[in-house]
């Protein structure tokens, strides 16, 4: 049974080995940030790997094995922006900026160069981001696109189709991962579908279910919001004041426990306020990131849907 073990562990370091490729990174960094460097490999489902510098003395270097381009951060104990860059089999140097990692000088890996090269031609331009991920499905370095950059500013059909184009090494990136389960999310969050369950904590500082919070005789407005947001307060006030049939919820960043990073804002997928999701009585969403000026118009549209459905 032993013998098997062993036999079955090679296999598998034999398939690993395969298709790897070793690496080198060298980081020029200043002495005064020492040896307080990670890098962070992502090329599993789970946690990234960490690897430390070799030695304690000497030049910065990490070395180990990827298969293909992955993505990887370097990162700092005391500098909280990480450097992102890609890892592949190469000699790879960098020139460490502890001002601006990002702005790092990276030389040695094509993968890289191809991901500056298209950020400095594009200038920002998601468009021109966009039909880089079209053109290119199988690059490596095109779902960390599509994700940072395109997703953050195009609608959501046009990233579910540029995601759908991508195949190859791109199909096997954190970044694709990342994309896939944002995607799965957006369409549980799709308009008709019903609100998630979830708990926030109240004005009175109490934890509030939403299940109990929705009003089944009546339209619900999430007010996402904050107690020093005077925008939100004008919406609640409008829609007590003008929408007898509407039943507002408010719900004030501020006031969760992990404010920016509480779940029900992951959940939800919010990341600004105000944010208002209009529920109707049996509660599915009707409309997401709403203006207040559209939910007049959205209801009548509810009211007419609702009339040719009974004749």
């Amino acid at each position: 049974m032993a013998k098997r073990s062993v036999v079955f562990a090679l296999v598998l370091l034999m398939a690993w080995t395969a298709g790897a490729q070793s690496f080198r990174v060298s980081v020029d960094a200043s002495k005064n940030l020492g040896r307080s460097f990670t890098l962070l490999v992502y090329d599993t489902d789970s946690k990234p790997r960490a690897i430390n510098p070799k030695g304690k003395n000497g030049p910065l270097v990490f070395e180990g094995d990827v298969k293909g381009a992955v993505y990887a951060e370097l990162r700092h104990r005391k500098i909280k922006a990480p450097l992102p860059f890609f890892l592949e089999g190469a000699d790879i140097s960098i020139k460490y900026n502890p001002a601006s990692p990002e702005a790092s000088a990276i030389n040695g890996s094509r993968s890289n160069s191809q991901l500056r090269y298209q950020l400095e031609q594009c200038d920002g331009d998601i468009g021109c981001l966009a039909q880089y991920v079209q053109d290119n499905p199988t690059s490596p370095v095109a779902p960390y696109i599509l994700e940072r950059y395109v997703s953050a500013s195009a609608d959501y059909e046009t990233v579910a189709a540029l995601f759908r184009r991508l195949g190859g090494e791109a199909a096997k990136s954190h970044h694709y991962r990342r994309l896939q389960q944002r995607l799965h999310q957006l369409e549980a969050l799709a308009e008709g579908s019903p609100i998630p369950s979830f708990s926030y904590t109240g004005g009175d500082g109490r934890p509030v279910n939403i299940d109990s919070a929705l009003s089944g005789g009546s339209y619900n407005l999430l007010i996402v919001g904050a107690t020093y947001c005077g925008q939100c307060q004008k919406i609640e006030e409008e829609v007590q004041r003008s929408f007898k049939n509407v039943h507002p919820v408010v719900i004030d960043v501020d006031r969760q426990k992990d404010g920016w990073d509480a779940p029900l804002l992951k959940l939800l997928d919010i990341d600004h306020v105000p944010y208002l999701i209009l529920v109707d009585k049996e509660r599915r969403i009707v409309a997401r990131d709403l203006r207040i000026w559209q939910l007049e118009r959205t209801l009548e549209q509810q009211q007419a849907t609702a009339n040719n459905n009974k004749q």
